[in-house]
């Protein structure tokens, strides 16, 4: 037996709409949000922003504002603006659009919520006020998290990021646990979250933090990794390949042909993904002379989405296949060019399946000093990227 209501169309409206309006919020809490992060979506899908104009912001005249308050959300902010790099150069997301609203409110457990439906809120708990001005809660790093959320970005596991040496990304879900476990620079997790969501060149969402040296030596030192490399560094000199200050340069350690950066990316399977490299280079000097080797490498590894927050490792992983490696060799000139693998494509995964991608470039250059071949020399490269299609959503 089934029972009619008649019910009024106005209270029928303002149902839907607060029904609606509860879906498209995300919070910071302790448990694992149903939401999506394009790379890595273990965690379903929701509706998320993901507006990368939507990133000018202003404070609501809540008292628990404070100036050192405020100081905090803002690095929060400007980990996202000025980490997130364009594969042309300079950086993804914007500071200018619709305004955002920063604000305190009773918002029952979660530390923070962000709302893009018909407002544009982050909301902080005023009932977890004091865990923020005792240092408990880091508000700098909740702040990154919540603007990860208004740049599209769900939440992922500490899984996603398996190396042992990495603190969980900004993203995690792991990171409401207290300061130790909280961070506002970003991983490079969250950083390919961004660019692989809305970034593609060629028809190929690129996937790799920092490819384009837009900052200082340490900043990228935590996103590249050095093989029998005598120098690396992110020069000022002449501009990089898109006419941005920065390229990198790296000379390889004397009498070795291995000299390396590479870079991995690590991204949850989904059937049919093609994967290549590409990297911009340059010759140091005209009397230089020699290649350079850009390698794809990619493996897999079953996902441990159940290892919980802090238990993720490399051990915990159960490789599936070794390396498949697909390179191409490049002779530097004098004007900046790219070189790029062949596709390898992997198929027959579903997203209990983690990708783990590398871009290598090798520099094999060499220098004529005093009329004849001389020893190692620097190359210099920017935009370096795994490249990738074959993402859901």
């Amino acid at each position: 037996m089934f029972e009619v209501f008649d019910l009024d169309a106005a209270a029928v409206r303002r149902t839907v709409i607060v029904a609606v309006f509860a879906l498209l919020w995300v919070g910071f809490s302790s448990g694992q949000s149903f939401a999506y992060n394009q790379s890595f979506p273990e965690f379903g899908s929701t509706f998320l922003c993901g507006d990368l104009d939507e990133s000018q912001y202003s404070y609501s005249n809540n008292t628990e504002w404070t100036s050192s308050m405020k100081s905090e959300f803002d690095s929060g902010f400007d980990a996202w603006v000025y980490d997130v790099e364009k594969y042309s150069g300079g950086y993804l997301l914007s500071e200018s659009g619709t305004n955002w609203i920063a604000r305190w409110d009773s918002i029952g457990g979660d530390t923070a919520r962000t709302e893009c439906f018909i407002v544009h809120n982050i909301t902080f708990n005023t009932l977890k006020l004091a865990d923020f001005q005792s240092g408990a809660l880091d508000l700098s790093s909740v702040a990154a998290h919540e603007w990860g959320h208004a740049f599209g970005s769900g939440h992922v596991g500490e899984e996603d990021l398996p190396l042992t040496s990495e603190e969980p990304p900004t993203m995690s879900t792991c990171n409401s646990t207290g300061l130790g476990n909280l961070r506002t620079s970003l991983s490079r997790d969250d950083e390919a979250s961004i660019t692989s969501a809305n970034e593609s060149v060629s028809g190929y969402k690129t996937a790799t933090a920092n490819s384009s040296f837009e900052e200082n030596e340490s900043s990228h030192l935590e996103y590249w990794r050095t093989q029998q490399v005598a120098s690396f560094y992110a020069s000022t000199s002449g501009g990089g390949v898109d006419g941005s200050p920065y390229y990198g340069v790296f000379r390889a350690n004397a009498g070795v042909t291995n000299g390396a950066i590479y870079s991995d990316t690590y991204v949850t399977a989904d059937n049919g993904e093609r994967y290549k490299a590409r990297a911009n280079y340059k010759k140091s000097l005209s009397t230089d002379y020699g290649t350079i080797q850009v390698t794809m490498k990619t493996r897999v590894f079953e996902h441990q989405a159940n290892s919980g927050c802090g238990g993720a490792n490399i051990n915990e992983t159960v490789y599936q296949s070794g390396w498949r490696v697909y390179n191409k060799t490049c002779t530097p000139q004098t004007s900046w060019s790219y070189c790029t693998t062949p596709v390898l494509t992997f198929s027959g995964y579903d997203d209990s399946i983690v990708h783990h991608a590398r871009v290598v470039v090798y520099n094999r250059m060499q220098a004529w000093i005093g009329g004849g071949p001389g020893g190692n020399t620097s190359v210099r490269t920017d935009r370096d990227r795994v490249m990738l299609d074959g993402i859901s959503g």
